[in-house]
């Protein structure tokens, strides 16, 4: 039956509907850092990239694109994974993600959609 589930995970995805989340990610997203806290009541609320859960469902994105091995060069898995550790670790979410962090992100996700693409 695990067969099946793995068969049935690589069955609902394709290397273009990654390229095309990771392009809303990156291109549709907001950049821009409010000067204040982003409220729910903002119609573009989900769209920030300066918000934590942001990078959660990016990273979320990333590790399933790893689970059905879309992804076979090891330096550029090696690069998602280091993403992945830095976003769980190392950012800073009790504070707005930086300009810097932002940045780094749309590079990163530059390198992954060039690769898939």
């Amino acid at each position: 039956m695990k067969e099946f589930g793995q068969n049935f995970e690589k069955a609902i995805v394709s290397k273009e509907k990654f390229i095309s989340e990771l392009k809303y990610y990156r291109h549709d997203c907001i950049d821009d850092l409010p000067s204040e806290e982003v409220s729910m009541n903002d119609s573009n609320y989900y769209k920030y990239k300066c918000r934590g859960n942001y990078f959660n469902s990016l990273v979320g994105i990333l590790r399933f694109m790893l689970k059905v091995k879309m992804i076979d060069d090891q330096d550029v898995i090696n690069k998602i994974n280091d993403f992945i550790k830095h976003a769980c670790d190392e950012i800073d979410f009790s504070k707005f993600v930086t300009k810097e962090e932002i940045n780094r992100t749309n590079k990163f996700l530059d390198e992954v959609i060039d690769y898939l693409s």
